[in-house]
C-alpha cells in the first residue's frame, strides 16, 4: 500500500545522505533558515503526497478504511521503520509526540536508590516537570545542568 521507494529495504541511517540538497524535498520558504524542526517541523513532500493518498482513500469509504486497511498500514509503516532503524517492529511504537514519548518513558522507568534522572537547562517545561514528579514520586533525584 505504501509506496515502493517508501519500502526500500537498502534505505538505513547510514545510507541517508543529508545536507543542504535535502531543502528541495519541503515547502519552506527558500528565503528563510529553519532552525526549529523540534517544535514544529516541516514534513517533506514525499511524506505529504502519501499522507494525501492515504486520507482521501480514508474519506472515499472512511469504515472500510478504518476496518480493514489502517491496522495493516500501520504494521507496514513500523516494518518500514524497524528496517531502517536496524531493529524489530516489535520494538516500536508510534506516539503523537515528543513530550508524550518523554512522559511514557519516564513514568514506566523504576528508580533505584541512589538514581537520578538528569536534563539540561533547556530541557522543555513539560519535561522538566515529569522528570521532578517522577523523581518526587519515586524518592529519586534530578539534576538539571
Amino acid at each position: 500500500m505504501l509506496p515502493a521507494a517508501m519500502g526500500d529495504a537498502s534505505l538505513s541511517l547510514k545510507t541517508l545522505n543529508l545536507g543542504p540538497h535535502l531543502r528541495k524535498e519541503f515547502a519552506l520558504d527558500s528565503e528563510y533558515t529553519f532552525c526549529n524542526q523540534a517544535s514544529f517541523g516541516a514534513t517533506p513532500l514525499c511524506v505529504l503526497d502519501v499522507q494525501k493518498r492515504i486520507l482521501d482513500d480514508m474519506n472515499r469509504w472512511p469504515c472500510h478504511f478504518m476496518w480493514r486497511k489502517s491496522l495493516p498500514l500501520w504494521t507496514e509503516a513500523l516494518q518500514l521503520l524497524a528496517n531502517l532503524l536496524g531493529t524489530k517492529k516489535e520494538n516500536l511504537v508510534f506516539i503523537a509526540n515528543t513530550t508524550t514519548a518523554i512522559n511514557t518513558i519516564l513514568k514506566s522507568t523504576v528508580l533505584q536508590p541512589g538514581d537520578a534522572i538528569m536534563g539540561t537547562s533547556l530541557t522543555y517545561g513539560a519535561v522538566q516537570f515529569t522528570i521532578k514528579e517522577t523523581a518526587r514520586i519515586q524518592k529519586g533525584g534530578f539534576l538539571f545542568y
